[in-house]
């Protein structure tokens, strides 16, 4: 059962998790803010409903440290676990670190992790494909392969949260392979394939 915990204007909810190893007890805590307009009573209802699908969402597997980190935190977490398992080789490693730090933190750095959808994914990606978001001054849309880099390195770096316990589960790997909008396919007149 989770404990509710009026603090000012909210409430605290803990879900206790058991223990770990050296017998400390593991915890999860959430915060409820109700409207302030809403009486005691029907803050105190719906804070009770709020914690009812916080401690399912936790005794599901799910944890809520995807809800209070931004991408841009997690993803220095992933460069330094990357630069100590040396998991990654160093040109790897490399063009991941320029596509996060010069596109994708700007886009998407302050967006909580367990918010990064696929649909998030989806519009930073066609943002893109808009004219004049190349970085080196020229004009046009990034390629459908760096377009398609971008998305892969967002892949990885989830997909790490994933295997750390971040979040549940990886918001791209359902999202299937994305169609770009390649090259215009050239029609041959009847004279170009004739053979002479």
């Amino acid at each position: 059962m989770a404990s509710i915990r009026k603090r000012g204007d909210s409430y605290t909810i803990i879900v206790s998790c058991g223990y770990d190893s050296k017998g400390k007890k593991i915890s999860e805590a959430a915060t409820f803010t109700p409207d302030p307009k809403w009486s005691e009573e029907r803050a105190r209802k719906a804070a009770e409903k709020f914690a009812v699908r916080f401690e399912d969402k936790i005794k599901a597997g799910g944890s809520s440290i995807g809800d209070k980190i931004t991408f841009e935190k997690f993803s220095n977490i992933f460069f330094t676990d990357m630069e100590i398992s040396n998991a990654l080789a160093k040109s790897t490693m490399f063009d991941y670190r320029q596509r996060i730090n010069s596109r994708i933190i700007p886009a998407l750095g302050q967006v909580k992790l367990s918010q990064v959808t696929n649909h998030v994914v989806k519009e930073f990606l066609n943002g893109l494909r808009q004219d004049s978001c190349r970085l080196d001054g020229k004009g046009g849309a990034l390629t459908e392969s760096s377009i398609t880099k971008y998305r892969a390195t967002i892949n990885t770096v989830l997909s790490y949260a994933v295997e750390e316990g971040y979040i549940p589960i990886n918001p791209l790997i359902y999202a299937g392979k994305q169609r770009g909008h390649g090259k215009v396919k050239r029609e041959y007149k009847t004279k170009q394939l004739t053979l002479e």
